[in-house]
């Protein structure tokens, strides 16, 4: 009875995080950057970082209906749905900041990245295809 209730439990967490969505960071295939770290996707979602290295403006992207958006809130950006969309209103209201432009899915935020080359957004792991490249994040 113990294994039993013990694989439960193991397959519910499995479950779970599948649920929970995965995602993946992207960038256009020519952007030569191949990681980016946790402060500054942070920075670059909340608008703090706005250029490359190389100088060139950065171009976010947002998936509003993505199964990742919310596993890409919580885990790279540190902020619920409420709180993302809070800040920016704010912003938005002071004239402090524009928020990254809104996409509907997966394929929208893939032809936008694939299209810009100083772009960058996240999409559902499953979406990840040769059209863009991933970035590590460390």
């Amino acid at each position: 009875m113990k294994k039993y209730i013990i694989s439960l439990l193991l397959l519910l967490i499995c479950t779970l995080s599948l649920l929970a969505g995965d995602y993946v960071v992207i960038v256009n295939k020519s952007n030569p950057t191949g990681s980016i770290s946790s402060a500054d996707l942070q920075n670059i979602y909340s608008g703090k970082k706005s250029s490359w290295a190389d100088g060139k403006d950065i171009s976010a992207s947002f998936n509003n209906n993505s199964s990742a958006r919310d596993a890409f809130l919580k885990e790279g950006i540190k902020k619920t749905l409420p709180q993302y969309q809070t800040f920016w209103k704010k912003a938005v209201f002071t004239g402090t900041g524009t928020p990254p432009k809104e996409h509907d899915s997966d394929s929208a935020v893939k032809n936008y990245v694939s299209s810009n080359s100083h772009a960058i957004g996240f999409i559902s792991s499953t979406s990840l295809d040769s059209s863009v490249k991933k970035l590590d994040i460390k």
